[in-house]
């Protein structure tokens, strides 16, 4: 399914290109290729109205949607046009609690250059109240005249519907957290690993100390290295780091 949207995503990119290059061409020149360029408008076309996705393209300045396919209100209730109106508040109102940082962490993936690419899992709010499991990935698309990450193009499919695996969304929302975390996680030796998980569950230095045959000492400088390199302060904060990145 994630190949299948890829796909999807580069045919929009390829017609993009087509249509920035026609703009440059000759009357001449336009009129022989624009047979071209609307047969692929028209296949992406039946492709976004067809398929059970959501395409759409959004400002992560403004966390607001700019355009989107005619499938929103078959999947979410609302139209495009409604989500537009509605601004950065739909996304602060209707994303769970729990998901909506990701989708600022989403934002600042891109405005921070850490890639062009970026999938994320979350739970939304249907028009009627109900939860909806969405996956989207999304692509830079455009910049500010003065560089800034501006517009991603994304496409959107409902999870529970739409893949078919054995997968739990946990372990999918996890797998994808250890990708976006694997530098951090790779500086992490594996003596640090064995500690985190005894870390965890709640074990003092002396335990940790014991069951491993180390001194007390060697596991309070283990832990003040974990802390270091994942940029923390607090065992809480290394209690989520470990179960959002399956390292528990």
């Amino acid at each position: 399914m994630l190949r299948a949207i890829n796909e999807i995503l580069k045919d929009i990119d390829v017609l993009k290109k087509d249509l920035t290059k026609l703009l440059r061409k000759s009357d001449t020149e336009n009129i022989i290729q624009n047979f071209e360029l609307e047969e692929k408008y028209n296949f992406l076309n039946e492709v976004m109205n067809g398929a059970n996705v959501l395409i759409h393209v959004n400002d992560i300045i403004k966390m607001s949607l700019v355009w989107g396919s005619g499938k929103f209100k078959e999947m979410l209730g609302y139209t495009s046009e409604e989500l537009i109106t509605m601004g950065s508040e739909y996304s602060k109102t209707h994303y769970h609690p729990d998901d909506y940082k990701l989708l600022v962490e989403a934002a600042e993936f891109f405005k921070q250059e850490k890639g062009t690419s970026h999938t994320l899992m979350y739970r939304v709010k249907h028009k009627d109240g109900s939860w909806m499991r969405f996956i989207t990935t999304r692509s830079l698309f455009k910049r500010k005249p003065t560089g800034e990450p501006w517009l991603v193009i994304a496409v959107t499919i409902k999870t529970d519907a739409d893949i078919h695996t054995n997968i739990s969304m946990d372990e999918m929302r996890t797998k994808s957290n250890r990708k976006k975390n694997a530098d951090v996680i790779e500086k992490l030796t594996e003596k640090e690993l064995i500690i985190i998980k005894h870390i965890v569950t709640g074990k003092s230095n002396r335990a940790i100390a014991e069951e491993l045959g180390l001194s007390i000492n060697t596991i309070s400088v283990h832990r003040r290295n974990i802390f270091v390199k994942l940029k923390i302060t607090k065992t809480a904060q290394l209690v989520n780091f470990a179960t959002d990145n399956g390292l528990n």
